[in-house]
Protein backbone atom coordinates (compact mmCIF):
# COMPACT_ATOMS: atom_id res chain seq x y z
CA UNK A 1 0.00 0.00 0.00
CA UNK A 2 1.78 3.49 -0.95
CA UNK A 3 1.44 6.35 1.48
CA UNK A 4 1.99 9.53 1.19
CA UNK A 5 5.69 10.23 2.02
CA UNK A 6 5.79 12.11 5.04
CA UNK A 7 3.82 9.37 7.23
CA UNK A 8 6.64 7.13 8.86
CA UNK A 9 6.43 5.03 11.48
CA UNK A 10 3.97 5.74 14.63
CA UNK A 11 2.83 8.67 13.00
CA UNK A 12 1.60 6.69 9.72
CA UNK A 13 -1.19 4.65 11.92
CA UNK A 14 -2.49 7.43 13.68
CA UNK A 15 -2.57 9.53 10.36
CA UNK A 16 -4.44 6.07 8.89
CA UNK A 17 -6.65 5.85 11.87
CA UNK A 18 -8.12 9.88 11.28
CA UNK A 19 -8.22 9.25 7.74
CA UNK A 20 -10.53 5.93 8.16
CA UNK A 21 -12.30 8.23 10.10
CA UNK A 22 -13.34 11.07 8.21
CA UNK A 23 -13.92 7.88 5.29
CA UNK A 24 -16.62 7.01 7.92
CA UNK A 25 -18.31 10.21 8.12
CA UNK A 26 -18.44 10.48 4.55
CA UNK A 27 -20.08 7.26 4.42
CA UNK A 28 -22.58 8.23 6.98
CA UNK A 29 -23.15 11.68 5.19
CA UNK A 30 -23.79 9.17 1.83
CA UNK A 31 -26.67 7.69 3.71
CA UNK A 32 -28.08 11.10 5.32
CA UNK A 33 -28.84 12.27 1.12
CA UNK A 34 -32.22 11.14 0.48
CA UNK A 35 -32.93 13.35 3.90
CA UNK A 36 -31.11 16.57 3.22
CA UNK A 37 -32.86 16.14 -0.32
CA UNK A 38 -36.07 17.51 1.44
CA UNK A 39 -34.56 20.78 2.34
CA UNK A 40 -32.71 23.33 0.76
CA UNK A 41 -29.16 22.39 2.29
CA UNK A 42 -26.33 23.32 0.13
CA UNK A 43 -24.29 19.67 0.38
CA UNK A 44 -21.09 21.31 -1.07
CA UNK A 45 -20.91 23.09 1.98
CA UNK A 46 -21.53 20.55 3.93
CA UNK A 47 -18.36 18.59 2.87
CA UNK A 48 -15.97 21.03 3.19
CA UNK A 49 -17.12 21.60 7.06
CA UNK A 50 -16.57 17.80 7.36
CA UNK A 51 -13.21 18.17 6.09
CA UNK A 52 -12.42 20.96 7.89
CA UNK A 53 -13.27 19.25 10.98
CA UNK A 54 -11.84 15.98 10.35
CA UNK A 55 -8.72 16.08 7.84
CA UNK A 56 -7.59 19.58 8.23
CA UNK A 57 -6.93 19.03 12.04
CA UNK A 58 -4.76 15.86 10.66
CA UNK A 59 -2.66 16.93 8.18
CA UNK A 60 -1.45 19.69 10.50
CA UNK A 61 -1.12 17.83 13.56
CA UNK A 62 1.18 16.03 11.42
CA UNK A 63 3.09 18.92 10.68
CA UNK A 64 1.87 18.94 6.74
CA UNK A 65 2.55 21.96 4.79
CA UNK A 66 2.08 22.79 1.30
CA UNK A 67 0.46 21.32 -1.71
CA UNK A 68 2.28 18.73 -2.54
CA UNK A 69 1.24 16.94 0.68
CA UNK A 70 -2.29 17.72 0.77
CA UNK A 71 -1.95 16.59 -2.82
CA UNK A 72 -0.56 13.31 -2.25
CA UNK A 73 -2.46 12.98 1.12
CA UNK A 74 -5.93 13.58 -1.24
CA UNK A 75 -4.24 10.69 -3.30
CA UNK A 76 -4.09 8.36 -1.46
CA UNK A 77 -7.82 8.47 0.39
CA UNK A 78 -9.98 9.16 -2.21
CA UNK A 79 -10.12 5.79 -3.33
CA UNK A 80 -10.97 4.37 -0.85
CA UNK A 81 -14.31 6.49 0.06
CA UNK A 82 -15.80 4.39 -2.76
CA UNK A 83 -15.88 6.78 -5.42
CA UNK A 84 -17.55 9.37 -3.17
CA UNK A 85 -16.69 12.99 -3.48
CA UNK A 86 -18.67 16.38 -3.76
CA UNK A 87 -19.70 15.73 -7.27
CA UNK A 88 -22.05 12.70 -6.11
CA UNK A 89 -24.32 14.36 -4.09
CA UNK A 90 -27.31 15.83 -5.65
CA UNK A 91 -27.97 19.33 -6.07
CA UNK A 92 -30.91 21.14 -3.65
CA UNK A 93 -34.28 20.80 -5.58
CA UNK A 94 -36.10 24.05 -6.24
CA UNK A 95 -38.49 24.13 -4.22
CA UNK A 96 -42.35 23.74 -5.99
CA UNK A 97 -44.94 25.15 -4.08
CA UNK A 98 -47.49 24.25 -6.42
CA UNK A 99 -47.88 20.98 -4.75
CA UNK A 100 -48.66 21.78 -1.14
CA UNK A 101 -51.84 20.69 -0.04
CA UNK A 102 -53.38 24.09 0.54
CA UNK A 103 -53.41 27.26 -1.67
CA UNK A 104 -52.11 29.65 1.01
CA UNK A 105 -51.79 32.52 -1.82
CA UNK A 106 -56.22 32.24 -1.75
CA UNK A 107 -56.73 31.31 1.92
CA UNK A 108 -55.14 32.51 4.96
CA UNK A 109 -53.35 29.91 7.57
CA UNK A 110 -55.04 31.41 10.68
CA UNK A 111 -58.01 30.21 8.96
CA UNK A 112 -57.10 26.36 9.07
CA UNK A 113 -58.23 24.29 12.34
CA UNK A 114 -55.83 22.30 14.92
CA UNK A 115 -55.79 19.47 13.07
CA UNK A 116 -55.11 21.49 9.41
CA UNK A 117 -58.47 21.19 7.87
CA UNK A 118 -60.70 24.20 6.64
CA UNK A 119 -63.99 24.72 7.78
CA UNK A 120 -65.99 22.81 5.15
CA UNK A 121 -63.46 19.81 5.13
CA UNK A 122 -64.63 16.22 6.16
CA UNK A 123 -62.44 14.38 8.38
CA UNK A 124 -61.07 10.85 7.45
CA UNK A 125 -63.60 8.50 6.68
CA UNK A 126 -63.43 4.55 6.58
CA UNK A 127 -66.57 2.62 5.92
CA UNK A 128 -66.66 -1.17 6.04
CA UNK A 129 -69.79 -3.58 5.31
CA UNK A 130 -70.56 -7.04 5.96
CA UNK A 131 -67.30 -7.12 8.68
CA UNK A 132 -68.82 -9.95 10.50
CA UNK A 133 -70.52 -13.34 9.03
CA UNK A 134 -72.46 -14.59 11.96
CA UNK A 135 -73.86 -11.20 12.25
CA UNK A 136 -77.64 -10.54 9.67
CA UNK A 137 -76.09 -7.20 9.08
CA UNK A 138 -72.68 -5.45 10.46
CA UNK A 139 -70.72 -2.70 9.35
CA UNK A 140 -67.55 -0.88 10.76
CA UNK A 141 -67.40 3.13 10.76
CA UNK A 142 -64.84 5.48 11.77
CA UNK A 143 -65.22 9.36 11.47
CA UNK A 144 -61.92 10.35 12.12
CA UNK A 145 -60.92 9.17 15.26
CA UNK A 146 -64.51 8.41 16.54
CA UNK A 147 -64.86 4.32 15.60
CA UNK A 148 -68.28 2.11 15.67
CA UNK A 149 -68.48 -1.20 15.04
CA UNK A 150 -72.61 -2.16 14.16
CA UNK A 151 -74.49 -5.19 13.72
CA UNK A 152 -78.13 -5.99 13.27
CA UNK A 153 -80.11 -9.18 14.27
CA UNK A 154 -83.16 -9.79 12.41
CA UNK A 155 -85.72 -9.60 11.83
CA UNK A 156 -86.66 -12.22 13.81
CA UNK A 157 -90.40 -13.40 15.35
CA UNK A 158 -91.48 -11.27 18.27
CA UNK A 159 -92.28 -13.91 21.13
CA UNK A 160 -94.73 -13.19 24.60
CA UNK A 161 -94.45 -15.18 28.18
CA UNK A 162 -95.84 -18.84 27.12
CA UNK A 163 -95.29 -18.99 23.41
CA UNK A 164 -97.48 -16.75 22.04
CA UNK A 165 -97.13 -14.25 19.28
CA UNK A 166 -96.79 -11.00 20.40
CA UNK A 167 -96.49 -7.43 18.98
CA UNK A 168 -97.96 -4.99 16.40
CA UNK A 169 -98.53 -4.61 13.00
CA UNK A 170 -94.95 -3.13 12.35
CA UNK A 171 -91.40 -4.59 13.55
CA UNK A 172 -90.59 -3.22 16.73
CA UNK A 173 -86.57 -1.34 16.22
CA UNK A 174 -84.58 -2.23 19.30
CA UNK A 175 -81.21 -0.19 19.82
CA UNK A 176 -78.67 -1.53 22.27
CA UNK A 177 -75.26 0.47 22.66
CA UNK A 178 -72.23 -0.21 24.64
CA UNK A 179 -69.54 2.27 24.93
CA UNK A 180 -65.66 0.32 25.94
CA UNK A 181 -64.06 2.16 28.58
CA UNK A 182 -61.08 2.95 26.81
CA UNK A 183 -62.94 5.36 24.24
CA UNK A 184 -62.87 8.37 25.46
CA UNK A 185 -60.68 10.49 27.83
CA UNK A 186 -62.40 9.50 30.93
CA UNK A 187 -61.66 5.74 31.63
CA UNK A 188 -64.60 4.77 32.80
CA UNK A 189 -67.55 1.94 31.45
CA UNK A 190 -70.83 3.65 31.15
CA UNK A 191 -73.77 1.00 31.45
CA UNK A 192 -77.39 0.87 30.26
CA UNK A 193 -78.56 3.11 32.52
CA UNK A 194 -76.24 6.43 31.57
CA UNK A 195 -77.88 9.27 30.95
CA UNK A 196 -75.97 9.87 27.89
CA UNK A 197 -76.35 6.22 26.60
CA UNK A 198 -80.16 6.70 26.67
CA UNK A 199 -80.91 9.64 24.89
CA UNK A 200 -78.40 8.05 22.11
CA UNK A 201 -80.78 5.41 22.31
CA UNK A 202 -83.55 6.94 21.95
CA UNK A 203 -82.65 9.42 19.24
CA UNK A 204 -81.73 6.33 17.03
CA UNK A 205 -84.87 4.02 17.99
CA UNK A 206 -86.88 7.40 16.69
CA UNK A 207 -85.34 7.79 13.58
CA UNK A 208 -85.30 4.48 12.47
CA UNK A 209 -88.77 4.05 13.31
CA UNK A 210 -89.44 6.55 10.58
CA UNK A 211 -87.05 5.52 7.97
CA UNK A 212 -87.41 1.88 7.43
CA UNK A 213 -90.10 -0.10 6.35
CA UNK A 214 -91.29 -1.29 9.52
CA UNK A 215 -94.65 -2.58 7.86
CA UNK A 216 -93.52 -5.18 6.25
CA UNK A 217 -92.56 -7.39 8.74
CA UNK A 218 -95.56 -7.21 11.44
CA UNK A 219 -94.51 -9.31 14.69
CA UNK A 220 -91.31 -8.73 14.15
CA UNK A 221 -88.36 -7.35 16.02
CA UNK A 222 -85.14 -5.76 14.50
CA UNK A 223 -82.21 -5.13 17.03
CA UNK A 224 -79.56 -2.86 16.47
CA UNK A 225 -76.24 -3.57 18.29
CA UNK A 226 -73.72 -0.62 18.34
CA UNK A 227 -70.68 -0.67 19.80
CA UNK A 228 -67.88 2.51 20.35
CA UNK A 229 -64.84 2.04 20.38
CA UNK A 230 -63.49 5.75 20.50
CA UNK A 231 -64.94 8.75 20.90
CA UNK A 232 -63.54 11.86 19.34
CA UNK A 233 -66.47 13.96 18.31
CA UNK A 234 -69.55 13.76 16.00
CA UNK A 235 -70.97 10.49 18.47
CA UNK A 236 -74.59 10.58 17.24
CA UNK A 237 -73.58 10.80 13.53
CA UNK A 238 -71.23 8.44 13.60
CA UNK A 239 -73.75 5.79 15.02
CA UNK A 240 -76.27 6.78 12.58
CA UNK A 241 -74.08 6.06 9.88
CA UNK A 242 -72.57 3.04 11.32
CA UNK A 243 -76.35 1.52 11.41
CA UNK A 244 -76.97 2.71 7.96
CA UNK A 245 -74.74 0.60 6.66
CA UNK A 246 -75.40 -2.44 8.97
CA UNK A 247 -78.91 -2.18 8.32
CA UNK A 248 -78.32 -1.99 4.08
CA UNK A 249 -76.22 -5.50 4.56
CA UNK A 250 -78.86 -6.65 6.09
CA UNK A 251 -81.35 -6.23 3.75
CA UNK A 252 -83.82 -3.97 5.36
CA UNK A 253 -85.57 -1.69 2.73
CA UNK A 254 -85.35 1.90 4.01
CA UNK A 255 -86.36 4.85 1.94
CA UNK A 256 -82.88 5.92 1.27
CA UNK A 257 -79.85 6.56 2.62
CA UNK A 258 -79.76 8.11 5.65
CA UNK A 259 -76.67 9.70 6.75
CA UNK A 260 -75.79 12.66 9.31
CA UNK A 261 -72.65 15.20 10.30
CA UNK A 262 -72.52 17.78 12.56
CA UNK A 263 -71.66 21.17 11.94
CA UNK A 264 -70.66 24.42 14.39
CA UNK A 265 -69.92 28.03 14.57
CA UNK A 266 -66.47 29.44 15.33
CA UNK A 267 -68.10 31.81 17.59
CA UNK A 268 -69.43 31.23 20.98
CA UNK A 269 -72.78 32.43 22.28
CA UNK A 270 -71.76 35.48 24.58
CA UNK A 271 -69.52 36.54 21.64
CA UNK A 272 -71.00 39.43 19.70
CA UNK A 273 -68.56 38.36 16.31
CA UNK A 274 -70.68 39.20 13.22
CA UNK A 275 -67.97 37.08 10.92
CA UNK A 276 -68.60 33.92 12.74
CA UNK A 277 -68.16 31.30 10.00
CA UNK A 278 -69.83 27.61 10.22
CA UNK A 279 -67.40 24.67 10.93
CA UNK A 280 -68.22 21.00 9.53
CA UNK A 281 -67.94 17.79 11.09
CA UNK A 282 -66.68 19.14 14.69
CA UNK A 283 -63.76 16.88 16.66
CA UNK A 284 -64.02 16.29 20.53
CA UNK A 285 -61.68 19.42 21.31
CA UNK A 286 -64.12 21.61 19.21
CA UNK A 287 -67.50 20.41 20.74
CA UNK A 288 -66.26 20.96 23.78
CA UNK A 289 -65.34 24.84 23.19
CA UNK A 290 -68.04 25.81 20.43
CA UNK A 291 -71.38 25.37 19.94
CA UNK A 292 -72.69 22.75 17.71
CA UNK A 293 -75.36 20.50 16.03
CA UNK A 294 -75.97 17.28 14.62
CA UNK A 295 -78.30 17.07 11.41
CA UNK A 296 -79.36 13.82 9.25
CA UNK A 297 -81.23 14.00 6.10
CA UNK A 298 -82.72 11.17 3.84
CA UNK A 299 -81.30 10.99 0.56
CA UNK A 300 -80.10 13.37 -1.55
CA UNK A 301 -82.17 16.18 -0.37
CA UNK A 302 -82.72 18.68 1.92
CA UNK A 303 -84.88 16.65 3.81
CA UNK A 304 -84.03 16.55 7.30
CA UNK A 305 -84.87 14.36 9.64
CA UNK A 306 -82.60 14.21 12.81
CA UNK A 307 -81.52 18.00 14.52
CA UNK A 308 -80.12 17.72 17.61
CA UNK A 309 -78.54 20.74 19.05
CA UNK A 310 -77.31 20.86 23.22
CA UNK A 311 -75.85 24.11 23.20
CA UNK A 312 -76.58 27.84 23.01
CA UNK A 313 -75.94 29.49 19.53
CA UNK A 314 -77.25 32.66 18.41
CA UNK A 315 -80.63 32.59 16.14
CA UNK A 316 -78.77 34.07 13.12
CA UNK A 317 -76.63 31.39 13.14
CA UNK A 318 -78.54 28.62 12.87
CA UNK A 319 -79.00 29.04 9.17
CA UNK A 320 -75.59 28.68 8.28
CA UNK A 321 -74.78 25.55 10.67
CA UNK A 322 -77.52 23.86 9.34
CA UNK A 323 -76.89 24.47 5.63
CA UNK A 324 -72.96 23.21 6.71
CA UNK A 325 -74.65 20.47 8.04
CA UNK A 326 -77.16 19.41 5.09
CA UNK A 327 -73.78 19.56 2.63
CA UNK A 328 -71.69 17.49 5.14
CA UNK A 329 -74.48 14.96 5.02
CA UNK A 330 -74.51 14.95 1.10
CA UNK A 331 -70.97 14.41 1.01
CA UNK A 332 -71.19 11.21 3.42
CA UNK A 333 -73.65 9.79 1.10
CA UNK A 334 -71.50 9.68 -1.88
CA UNK A 335 -68.98 8.00 -0.12
CA UNK A 336 -71.57 5.50 1.82
CA UNK A 337 -73.13 4.75 -1.52
CA UNK A 338 -69.76 4.08 -3.19
CA UNK A 339 -68.84 1.35 -0.19
CA UNK A 340 -72.43 -0.55 -0.74
CA UNK A 341 -71.67 -0.22 -4.72
CA UNK A 342 -68.12 -1.91 -4.20
CA UNK A 343 -69.49 -4.57 -1.85
CA UNK A 344 -72.45 -5.43 -4.73
CA UNK A 345 -69.64 -5.60 -7.57
CA UNK A 346 -67.81 -8.36 -5.51
CA UNK A 347 -70.47 -10.03 -4.50
CA UNK A 348 -71.87 -10.23 -8.53
CA UNK A 349 -68.43 -10.96 -9.46
CA UNK A 350 -68.72 -14.15 -7.07
CA UNK A 351 -71.58 -14.91 -8.39
CA UNK A 352 -70.71 -15.09 -12.25
CA UNK A 353 -67.29 -16.84 -11.13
Amino acid sequence: MTRPEYATGGDEKKLEGRLIHFIETLKDMRKEVEFYRRFPVNYDSKLVNCFAGAALPTIFFYGVRGVRGIRELITWFLPRVNCLSITTFPSPPVPNHTQMPLDTSTYSLALLRLDGRRWNELRRINAQISTQASADGSSYFEMGNTKVICTVTGPSEQKVQGGQRGGSDKADIRVEISMAGFSGVERKRRGRGDKRIAELNATLVQTFSRTLSTHLYPHSTILISLHILAHDGSLLATLLNASTLALIDAGIPMSAYLTACTSGSTSSYSSTEENADPLLDLNGLEEQELPFLTVATVGGGDEVVVLVMESRVRVERVEGMLAVGVDGCKQVREILDGVVREKGSRVLEGLKG
